[in-house]
């Protein structure tokens, strides 16, 4: 068992009253597997996310990673355990214009302080092996969004994290790059033993996950176990 989210509240304030977005979630993530999250607009899929990611607090309950309370973790130790831990991508690769493909892919190493050639050589790897090492001293702004989405799933995994948090990966491309981008995420995370935890509205890719949960009034109904 590598995470596990154990009766999980959440709401947040609408106007004078608070609108309930968890309401009692459990779910098990086990290693090396794709649990992937589906859901309606609105349904909580993003806000589950955030919290399994230390990106947001609950509101009740506890989430576990490695049997450990992560709500136990804060300031520095948080930042270090989300660095070297957790991989992010979202819907929109947020990849900093000024910096190259390559600077931009270093970027988790250098704030977990690590430097040197050594590093520069795994981020050359990664970009080799989603091929996009041409690209290297490329800016995001000569970069197709396919091209920047890949490089953004090698910016998440510069660090070797456990965990990588997917959410809408491949919602701002079309269908065949979505297809593309989602089968190279999928090949990096299962030959490095990765977890991945998705969030998707592409129901036709959540069935490539090992497993599928759909929220629902603010709780996790397993569709493929």
């Amino acid at each position: 068992m590598l995470l596990q989210a154990i009766d999980i509240y959440k709401s947040y304030p609408s106007g004078k009253m608070r609108l309930d977005i968890l309401k009692g979630l459990n779910l098990e993530v086990h290693k090396g597997k794709i649990l992937v999250i589906i859901g309606a607009s609105g349904a909580g899929k993003s806000t589950l996310l955030n919290l399994l990611g230390t990106l947001d607090k609950t509101d009740e309950g506890e989430i576990l990673f490695e049997g450990k309370t992560l709500s136990r973790l804060n300031g520095k130790r948080l930042t270090k355990f989300r660095n070297e831990t957790l991989g992010f991508i979202f819907q929109f690769h947020h990849l900093l214009p000024e910096f190259s493909a390559l600077e931009n892919v270093l970027l988790p190493a250098l704030i977990g302080r690590r430097k040197g050639r050594e590093v520069i050589k795994s981020a050359e790897l990664l970009l080799e092996e989603v091929g996009l090492i041409q690209r290297k001293n490329h800016k995001p702004g000569q970069l197709s969004c396919g091209e920047a989405q890949r490089i953004a799933i090698v910016r998440a995994l510069i660090n070797n994290p456990a965990l990588v948090l997917a959410d809408e990966p491949t919602g701002n491309l079309d269908g065949q790059t979505a297809n593309e981008v989602f089968s190279l995420l999928q090949k990096l995370t299962k030959e490095r033993n990765q977890t991945l935890i998705m969030v998707t509205h592409n129901e036709e890719l959540a069935k490539k996950g090992d497993r599928i949960l759909r929220l629902v009034d603010g709780k996790a109904i397993p569709i493929k176990s």
